[in-house]
């Protein structure tokens, strides 16, 4: 799914989606695409370009076929367009959601708001519009969402908002980096999710902090208690339980002791889907939870080993951070 979506999406474009998918045929009888294009165009008087990201985006979604020249509804499409013909447009807002594009604007939402005794979610509207516009725009396809005067998402929709944390599947080669990036959001992923899920009523208490800065020393916390809890993540496509710690995060695990914890998550399997990932893994006992591994390591439950050191000149300031400039 093309990313353009996030700021592309508003409540207009979602009903030309609509309206361009009923518009094409199935794919038993497709038609050539610039005839495709042009009657889209009819239909939605938008510029040419609108017409091909839309059909972009209904490709996307799987809900388009295009197959030498000629497109048309894939099955998945047939459906949708069946649900729009009877004027319910939310399973294209499902499909849209379960991509998985809105995962950073669902935890804006969830984070600024909360979620009362009753399962439903609140937020004030002026911060949902600010961080997730186009979610809202999508959400408001439910007609017992309501956006005044605050947001309010019922209990049922909320169970299934869930999915807006999955992450889109890696590429098929990766550079050594990039795949232990990836390693490492699905591992901070599967803590927060389990975190949410083990805090009740009020889920909002967990924050997943590493979104907004890398350099906190920690990646999610939990402030239903007071310290408050300071988890850092750590994945693996092993089942070896072995993580490294940067100079800040053992520092930062010394400062906080007890408040602060890691959790290792192995085998992690980054083609597999989010949530079935998640159970699976949390059956094979992961994660494996180390609270105050500072002090954890000097009793000698855990082994540390040094495997690189800083060599400077004696007396040469230490190295300014790629995040930091010479004035902060």
């Amino acid at each position: 799914m093309e990313l353009f979506l996030v700021t592309w999406l508003t409540a207009a474009r979602l009903q030309r989606l609509a309206q361009a998918l009923c518009a094409v045929p199935p794919v038993r009888a497709a038609i050539p695409f610039d005839e495709a294009v042009r009657v889209i165009w009819r239909r939605s008087r938008g510029s040419r370009e609108e017409v091909l990201r839309t059909l972009q985006a209904l490709r996307d979604l799987g809900a388009l076929t295009v197959d030498k020249g000629s497109i048309g509804r894939s099955a998945a499409g047939d459906s949708l367009s069946k649900a729009v013909a009877r004027g319910d447009c939310r399973p294209i807002g499902m499909a849209l959601i379960e991509s998985g594009i809105f995962h950073e604007q669902g935890r804006v939402l969830f984070e600024a708001g909360r979620v009362n005794a009753i399962g439903q979610l609140e937020c004030p509207t002026k911060l949902a519009r600010r961080g997730a516009a186009q979610l809202l725009a999508v959400l408001q396809l439910w007609p017992e969402v309501r956006t005044e005067p605050i947001v309010s998402v019922p209990p049922d929709l909320v169970s299934q908002l869930d999915v807006v944390w999955a992450l889109p599947p890696p590429a098929a080669a990766l550079s050594r980096a990039v795949l232990r990036k990836q390693i490492g959001d699905r591992a901070e992923l599967l803590t927060y999710l389990r975190e949410r899920s083990k805090a009740g009523v009020n889920p909002s208490h967990i924050a997943w902090v590493a979104k907004d800065s890398d350099t906190i020393g920690w990646d999610v916390e939990d402030r239903s208690v007071g310290p408050c809890r300071r988890i850092e993540v750590k994945g693996s496509q092993g089942g070896e339980t072995r993580f490294y710690l940067s100079e800040n995060e053992l520092n930062k695990a010394r400062e906080h002791g007890e408040s602060y914890e890691v959790q290792f998550w192995g085998e992690i399997d980054l083609q597999a889907s989010v949530y079935p990932e998640l159970r699976r893994l949390k059956q094979a006992g992961y994660p494996r939870v180390y609270k105050d591994p500072a002090t954890l390591i000097d009793k000698g439950a855990l082994l540390s080993t040094p495997v690189r050191w800083r060599v400077q000149l004696p007396g040469a300031p230490p190295p300014i951070s790629p995040r930091q400039s010479p004035g902060s």
